[in-house]
């Protein structure tokens, strides 16, 4: 830690660990500076003192626990801070802010607020900080609603930040959405360290215990009960918890109208599960939230750290340590908090158990070894119902022909698990369908058909998506799926290139995971570039979330950053899908006749770079007039990685690519480029994002068309 002389205004270098609070001598004026302030004097007012020390106050923050705060200006270093100064008229406020700046001294993390120097002006302490341009994350919540995955990605940045300070032996016990920082990247930055205290209990709080301290909104139970000599770091994991809370449901989980109903709320309350408040809220999400606020101390996360590997584990798809908290647990929940009535219920739920077991005991003796075997249990189905709708308002329906492919772990149409429906003049299709991923053929012949993904629910506590892929509701006993948009086929092909099938080669020669194999590939139309930001603003209205460090350049550039299943809603909101990886690589080596789209020629390939779609280059293929393969976004597909025929899964984390989305072309991991920015790769190289819910600045995605329908009885 850094401190500045008041006297001579020479830097000194202070171990605060070893520094008694009382004083100090400065080793080049030999001054002695006193931390212990006079609590009658302790005084700041902003329009008395428009530069502290050498830093010039340029604009009032906003107000802290024990001080104000100030964006000023620092000459030295040509840089902004912000700098913090006591509150007018705030007893104690020197060991306060010692306090503070000691805490914060030790914490060195990326998502944690960093103190550049502590300091004496005109016998008051003041502490210069990083600067954070942005906001803070209550005001950004209260104009903002962020993604699930988005969420979790901030919240495990706050929770690294908590580990690292949990580690230095630092409680902050003032955790809550206005003490995150957000910067104008989403980056978060836990700061105001006024509350915090050595988890030893060594160093004297700033309150008695027995008197609360904190926002009661997110105190933990035995921080509610005044139990300050015990709070540890499973206390700021409780905090967390409740932030994480209202980021999703967007309301705090212990709601009333003054601090001490709060706190009894708290003490004696479950929170609502956040999917009983929004259905789309995952489990995980809800399960991770619920164990960060039990109100036992010992069944909390262990750690912060803990509690983000839970949250990066529901990223990547992986299982998560929190488990879901079904009915029985939630029952048992509600007879401990109501004692009183445990009793009855018990009583009842005993004279029920006997009724029962007669009643069961009587049927029993009555059954004959031919129906005295075991149940077996059937294959779950639902009933589901789906809406056939045409873009041509002049056009009437004749009939519709339906076909529900589901698709197996490779996210492939499986020919031997289709549902069929002929001819129907009703635009509405009912059947009976087992949970899982399908792709829809909706057919009518003599107009057009499409080709859709749809999500049918294992039951009714699944959570619904927000695009179609993923999109369901529950209606009495029925799934309902988002209704299938039907184009004319004259009016969903306009603009794209026919591309030949047959017979198709791929693969290396010896490799385990991709071996040679040859499929036939059925011709299909594809767009001859990316889907670029007019294209997409167009149809979806809002531009993709994900702008990386720097926004990108609109109008004609491929969009990027769209997650897997956004751009799948996007092809079928324009009559068209996603292609497969082999669909590219035929078009990318001109079925198999050329290495490279151009040809043969290494040297020919150009700089790798998002441009225009437009824009010269000799990464056009001989077949169609298909751009960009190469030289452009990489793009996303249909399919997953997976092994070829015959060939075998390697181990993680490769094996944990199948539950995410396969892409081609561009850089060959999307990070990674020569110096000279080309790509020494070729058609064949596969890459896969972790997760369809994955976004990257380099991955985009273009459209592709089925020549004719499938699955279904007779073509279109």
């Amino acid at each position: 830690m850094r401190f500045r002389c008041p006297n001579c205004l020479q830097q000194i270098a202070v171990d605060l660990e070893k520094t008694p609070q009382s004083e100090l001598t400065c080793p080049s004026c030999q001054s002695r500076i006193s931390f212990a302030a006079d609590e009658e004097t302790v005084s700041y007012s902003y329009g008395d003192y428009p530069q502290i020390a050498r830093y010039e106050v340029r604009e009032h923050l906003g107000h802290g626990t024990f001080g104000d705060v100030f964006r000023a200006f620092d000459p030295d270093l040509e840089r902004e801070i912000a700098l913090k100064v006591p509150r007018e008229e705030r007893p104690s406020a020197g060991g306060t802010f010692l306090r503070e700046a000691k805490m914060a001294a030790q914490i060195s993390h990326p998502n944690v607020v960093t103190v550049h120097e502590i300091g004496i002006h005109n016998d008051n302490f003041f502490i210069a900080s990083e600067f954070i341009d942005g906001t803070d994350l209550a005001k950004y919540l209260d104009s903002h609603q962020l993604e699930s995955r988005q969420i979790a990605e901030l919240m495990i940045k706050v929770l690294r930040g908590a580990h690292c300070f949990h580690e230095a032996g630092i409680v902050h016990r003032d955790l809550k959405p206005a003490n995150i920082l957000i910067d104008t990247n989403l980056e978060p930055f836990v700061a105001d360290f006024g509350l915090a205290r050595r988890d030893s209990g060594a160093e004297a709080t700033v309150t008695r215990t027995g008197k609360l301290i904190g926002t009661p909104a997110y105190m933990s139970p035995e921080q509610a009960r005044g139990q300050n000599r015990e709070l540890t770091p499973r206390s700021d994991i409780f905090g967390c918890g409740v932030i994480l809370y209202e980021m999703l449901t967007g309301s705090r989980p212990f709601k009333a109208t003054d601090s001490r109903t709060v706190i009894h709320s708290i003490l004696t309350d479950e929170p609502t599960p956040p999917r009983l408040i929004d259905k789309k809220i995952s489990w995980e999400l809800e399960a991770i939230c619920l164990r960060a606020m039990e109100k036992d101390v010992g069944t909390r996360y262990e750690s912060a750290k803990q509690m983000a590997d839970d949250l990066e584990n529901y990223l990547q798809g992986r299982p998560i340590v929190a488990k879901r908290l079904g009915p029985v647990r939630r029952s048992a929940r509600w007879l401990k908090r109501n004692k009183t009535v445990a009793a009855s219920f018990l009583a009842m739920s005993t004279a029920l158990l006997l009724v029962t077991w007669q009643f069961a005991f009587a049927s029993t003796s009555k059954r004959t070894p031919e129906y005295g075997g075991p149940a077996i249990t059937p294959v779950l189905k639902h009933t589901v119902r789906i809406q056939c709708n045409v873009a041509d308002e002049p056009f009437r329906l004749k009939k519709v022909q339906w076909a529900f492919a589901r698709l197996d772990k490779q996210r492939v149409p499986d020919p031997e698990n289709v549902v069929t429906l002929s001819g129907s003049q009703d635009t509405d299709a009912t059947v009976e369908l087992e949970p899982g991923e399908y792709l829809v053929v909706a057919s009518i012949p003599g107009y057009g058909f499409h080709e859709v993904y749809r999500t049918v629910p294992e039951g009714v506590d699944s959570a619904s998506g927000s695009t179609t892929p993923i999109k369901f509701q529950w209606q009495d006993d029925e799934v309902l799926l988002p209704p299938v948009l039907v184009k004319s086929t004259e009016r969903a092909i306009q603009g794209m290139v026919a591309i030949p099938g047959g017979e198709y080669t791929t693969g290396e020669e010896g490799h385990v995971f991709v071996p040679i194999f040859t499929s036939e590939i059925d011709a299909f139309y594809l767009e001859a570039t990316e889907v670029t930001y007019e294209d997409y603003t167009q149809v979806l209205k809002q531009p993709t979330l994900y702008l990386g460090e720097d926004a990108p350049p609109k109008g004609d550039f491929p969009v990027v950053g769209v997650k897997w299943f956004t751009a799948a809603h996007y092809a079928e909101a324009i009559g068209r899908r996603l292609m497969t990886e082999l669909e590219w690589e035929s078009v990318a080596t001109n079925s198999g006749t050329t290495e490279f789209p151009w040809g043969n020629d290494p040297t020919q390939q150009p700089r790798w770079e998002l441009r225009s779609v437009s824009a010269p280059t000799t990464d056009i293929n001989q077949q169609g007039s298909i751009r960009g393969l190469f030289s452009n976004a990489a793009e996303l597909t249909s399919s997953v990685i997976a092994p070829y025929p015959g060939g075998t899964m390697l181990p993680d984390p490769a094996a944990r690519a199948a539950l995410g989305a396969a892409f081609r072309g561009g850089p060959k991991d999307l990070r990674e480029l020569e110096e000279d920015g080309t790509w020494n790769g070729y058609a064949k190289i596969r890459g896969s994002v972790q997760s369809r819910d994955s976004t990257h600045p380099n991955l985009g995605f273009r459209c592709a068309r089925s020549l004719r329908p499938r699955f279904v009885d007779s073509p279109e």
